[in-house]
């Protein structure tokens, strides 16, 4: 059957926000551990879960990540991909629903405001990050 966390995990990759949001919502072990900037490893590459909530357009999971658990959408995956790129990736043959849905994310990702910073500012979503070319 698989553990409350690798049900969690596979339901990010899939982008089914409902199950996931299901699971985060109703663990509260899962919240209080869960780090949404860990790496899922080299197999996803290096992919977090602000990376699949954000490539799925889950913008109550993402808010989540962000606001309640100290999520840096500025990690990058394998590529230097920065969660950014992520919402931003153009997908093909999708509907309006899921585009809107991305679109939100990036409002939510443009608007973060990350921890304190040495010069009294505070972190903000890398906008100059480039990934590699594929």
């Amino acid at each position: 059957m698989g553990s409350t966390s690798s049900k969690f995990k596979k339901n990010l990759q899939h982008g089914d926000e409902y199950a996931a949001m299901k699971i985060y919502q109703n663990t509260p072990e899962l919240r209080k551990y869960f780090n949404p900037n860990s790496s899922y490893g080299e197999s996803h590459h290096h992919n977090t879960s602000l990376h699949y909530a954000a490539k799925h357009g889950m913008k109550h999971l993402l808010r989540a990540f962000l606001n309640d658990l100290g999520g840096n959408p500025n990690k990058k995956n394998i590529f230097n991909e920065t969660v950014l790129h992520c919402a931003c990736h153009i997908i093909h043959n999708t509907n309006y629903s899921a585009q809107d849905r991305r679109a939100a994310c990036v409002q939510l990702l443009i608007h973060w405001r990350g921890s304190k910073l040495s010069d009294g500012n505070r972190e903000k979503i890398d906008l100059s990050a480039q990934d590699q070319v594929k």
